[in-house]
């Protein structure tokens, strides 16, 4: 169905659901039977001029505030303002529509009259909010459980990929091979470079089921992970560290990793010439960011792993990854997210 056959549809069940209403309120008003036709088109004039108003006023302002305050993370406060919101709309136009008609008419209504009136609409008013607060949170819960689907839907897949890419054969036998040459060589080094193995294997294992880690601890893994990149192709790789880190700020798990393996993965590594991975902190953003020096023959799986950090952190944040391609550089920008507000919304 396309977009236009949808909004069409909303406004005829609107319209439909509006004429209604104020069909039903005409006829309660008039169970006795005394008034006239003429009385009556009167009254349900008014009543569907109302009715109208506040529907349509009402909705839109169920929408707006919708926008800036989410059902999930903050539902007093939301019910709270949009039940005052509606109450201060109702009243205004209220006033406004009974004075044009009194204008109209070329008389004042009596104060019974009014009062009757007012007693109306705000019958009617409280019945579209309910129905309008109704279809706004079912709507916000539905998206908010869509939402944590995909979520893990997408951290599932992160984890098995960072599980196979640790598995892997070609990784384990790689550094097998070079714990076997170190312990013969330099016993020392073999046991750090045993230690460091071991940090990297349970980081991922306690991390698996994270959706959010600290920062520090991120970059403590990665600090592990490329000593061994480092004792398997010594002085290949430059790392910059980023400075003032603070404990509240957070990435999902192993997304450092995964920029870095890119890093090695698709550039050519020269310890005579060096690449440099430079990590740092700006504008609420981790930048990170390695020299291009692609491979005549690009490394298969481009990007993949990309997409699937830029998925998960389409559920953790507003604020998208930036990916920029420059003639000499790569950068990929990863919002920063802070863990307290984190862990409370997701509470």
């Amino acid at each position: 169905m396309s977009p236009n056959a949808v909004n069409t549809s909303s406004w005829r069940g609107q319209a439909l659901g509006i004429f209604l209403l104020s069909l039903g309120f005409t006829v309660l008003n008039n169970l006795d039977g005394s008034h006239q036709i003429s009385s009556l088109l009167t009254s349900f004039f008014f009543t569907l001029v109302v009715c109208a108003a506040m529907w349509l006023g009402n909705g839109w302002i169920t929408d707006q505030i919708s926008n800036h305050i989410s059902w999930v993370e903050k539902p007093v406060l939301r019910f709270t303002l949009g039940v005052g919101a509606m109450v201060v709309y109702t009243t205004l136009i209220y006033m406004l529509i009974f004075e044009t008609i009194e204008w109209y008419i070329g008389r004042e209504f009596s104060s019974r009259t009014y009062w009757q009136s007012m007693i109306i609409t705000m019958v009617i008013t409280t019945l579209i909010s309910l129905l309008m607060h109704a279809r706004s949170f079912l709507l916000n819960w539905r998206q908010a459980a869509i939402d944590r689907e995909r979520l893990e839907k997408a951290h599932v897949a992160s984890q098995y990929q960072s599980l196979r890419n640790q598995v892997n054969p070609h990784f384990l036998f790689n550094s097998f091979n070079v714990l076997t040459e170190l312990v013969h060589q330099d016993a020392d080094l073999a046991e750090r470079f045993v230690r460091q193995l071991s940090k990297v294997y349970r980081y991922v294992l306690e991390k698996r089921d994270a959706e959010v880690v600290p920062l520090q601890e991120e970059l403590t893994f990665l600090k592990s992970f490329l000593f061994l990149q480092e004792i398997r192709q010594p002085g290949t790789l430059l790392v910059a560290w980023p400075q003032g880190v603070s404990d509240e700020l957070g990435v999902p798990p192993l997304a450092l990793q995964l920029l870095a393996e890119n890093t090695i993965k698709h550039n050519v590594l020269d310890a005579n010439h060096p690449l440099t991975l430079r990590l740092r902190i700006q504008e609420g953003m981790l930048v990170v960011e390695n020299q291009l020096r692609p491979l005549q023959q690009p490394a298969a799986g481009t990007g993949v792993g990309l997409s699937n950090l830029s998925q998960r952190y389409g559920y953790l944040s507003t604020i998208p990854v930036q990916v920029q391609k420059t003639a000499d550089s790569f950068i990929v920008k990863l919002p920063l997210l802070k863990i307290p507000v984190y862990e409370s919304a997701l509470g």
